[in-house]
């Protein structure tokens, strides 16, 4: 565990005066005086090494393309390219194996209680809501609105990392290639989604915006991993591959489909922006798959993008974290 010493010159205001302080282990003098705060992880689950196939083949495309029709948009858009074309699918394509170290994972996204720690500890940025805004500003709700960087920050705080592309599609897949972290058939009660639609929330999962994490218990992984599908969409380290032509004639950003082959621990280090994985509250059933990629630039601060944690066995972040005053230790490998 990194120990950091509380500073009140560097410390942020935290959105409640309690936040920095619940939960978190003392160590005291004999006078009883606190000397320093440490960060106590959440739940986590520890994954075993394992070669997994990663990607969709062309059928699962297709099969994703004709759920999207079923949304109130699936027929809508341009003639040659309507919302729910495969192409725009296509970023997932190309099954590879992927051999992955053993590490461990949050159980749950990161909280907006478990952020404030890190921002009244003078490490992380305050998330981009307005405080006491009841859509965002809960503690048991996933932080939102929250960049790559204030990810990274907080995930080194903890003694962790973002977890990579692989890792978190293991995670939410595992061995059995499942389409959803439950199973391989959809069921809108077991995940916070949204609609491909006018208004893109929908509330017959219970909630019309974000929910308390770990509010879907019965759709969790077999080892126990919450929240992989909907709610927030998660930050990952990746960097992301996007078509440049596309992106300089319509200002999109559509990513480039896997290289297909077999990788050991991979992690994109080159591309424009950051890749999102398990869809939110926003997107639609079709989006909520195992393997549907998303993409993002670093800077995006989104009201449905949050983040969760790695440790262990996990490749390093690329970028420093410029607010640490000291150097972290390397970690494991």
């Amino acid at each position: 565990m990194i120990t950091f010493g509380a500073s009140a010159a560097l410390a942020h205001t935290p959105s409640r005066p309690e936040a920095f302080s619940v939960g978190l282990r003392s160590a005291e003098h004999s006078s009883g005086a606190v000397i320093e705060l440490r960060a106590s992880a959440s739940g986590t689950v520890t994954l075993a090494a394992s070669t997994f196939i990663m990607g969709s083949d062309v059928a699962e495309v297709f099969l994703a393309a004709q759920q999207c029709q079923r949304e109130p948009w699936g027929q809508l858009g341009d003639e040659d390219d309507r919302f729910c074309a495969p192409k725009r699918l296509a970023t997932e394509i190309g099954t590879h194996n992927v051999t992955l170290s053993a590490f461990t994972i949050d159980r749950t996204e990161v909280t907006v209680l478990a952020f404030d720690r890190c921002v009244g500890a003078g490490i992380c940025n305050p998330p981009g809501f307005r405080r006491g805004d009841p859509r965002f500003d809960r503690p048991n709700f996933p932080v939102t609105m929250v960049s790559w960087s204030d990810a990274v920050d907080f995930c080194r705080w903890v003694g962790g990392a973002l977890p990579t592309e692989a890792q978190w599609e293991y995670a939410a897949r595992g061995i059995e290639q499942r389409r959803y972290p439950w199973g391989n058939i959809w069921n809108g009660s077991l995940a916070n989604h949204g609609s491909l639609a006018d208004d893109p929330t929908d509330a017959s999962d219970g909630y019309v915006w974000l929910a308390p994490v770990g509010s879907f218990a019965e759709g969790a992984t077999p080892t126990g991993i919450q929240d992989l599908a909907g709610n927030v969409e998660e930050w990952v380290q990746d960097r992301m591959d996007i078509d440049l032509a596309i992106y300089k004639r319509s200002n999109t950003t559509i990513v480039l489909p896997y290289l297909q082959a077999a990788a050991t621990n991979p992690i994109a280090t080159t591309g424009l922006g950051r890749r999102l994985r398990g869809g939110s509250f926003m997107r639609a059933a079709h989006q909520l798959r195992a393997t549907a990629r998303f993409a993002s630039l670093d800077t995006t601060r989104s009201e449905d993008t949050g983040f969760r944690c790695v440790y262990g066995s996990v490749t390093p972040i690329e970028a420093s974290n410029t607010k640490l005053t000291t150097p972290l230790p390397a970690q494991d490998e």
